[in-house]
């Protein structure tokens, strides 16, 4: 049996998985595309960055980093406030 390529899939999981861990999710704005950092046939990880409102109010910039299964709907993902 073929596996179907999940690409989109896993980049919009990771999306909606990075943004429900946010504070205010609804101010989630990605500012870069998503790089594929590895891809082992398994698994790919994908990193970008985005802006967001912080819990001070104002707007700040995080990262992520996602591995998404090719096999199942499953990903992790770590989220991050960067400078």
């Amino acid at each position: 049996m073929a596996v179907t390529d999940r690409h989109a899939e896993q980049k919009a999981e990771c999306e909606k998985l990075a943004r429900s861990k946010l504070v205010y999710p609804d101010s989630y704005k990605r500012v870069s595309g998503f790089v594929k950092t590895a891809d082992d046939g398994a698994q790919r990880t994908f990193q970008w960055t985005f802006t967001s409102r912080n819990n001070q109010g104002g707007m700040g910039r995080g990262a992520v980093v996602c591995k998404a299964n090719y096999y199942l709907k499953m990903a992790t993902v770590d989220v991050r406030q960067v400078n």
